[in-house]
């Protein structure tokens, strides 16, 4: 995966083809899902990919992409669960 930064790509990561194991990704992956300063941990993200598009949840913000336009708006907290029902077929639980 590469970036353009100040007008010149420059490689973010990249892959071989070296076989992984689970003990590879676990410490990783709890890290992400656990940290204080993690974004999965200070925000609710939510991305629902579609065939014209993809719907976000992220903190407040819900946008809805379709067909390459992009709609979206800020939700008020009590409009919460119903959204991630409606948009996502997810149950909200407190």
């Amino acid at each position: 995966m590469r970036s353009l930064t100040d007008g010149a790509w420059k490689n973010l990561y990249k892959f071989n083809l070296s076989p992984q194991e689970w003990v590879d990704f676990e410490p990783a992956n709890y890290m992400n899902s656990t940290h204080p300063d993690s974004i999965f941990v200070q925000w609710l993200m939510v991305v629902l990919q579609n065939p014209s598009g993809k719907e976000v949840m992220l903190g407040d913000r819900f946008q809805s992409v379709s067909e390459g336009k992009t709609k979206g708006w800020t939700v008020r907290r009590e409009e919460i669960p119903m959204l991630l029902l409606q948009k996502f077929s997810l149950r909200y639980q407190s």
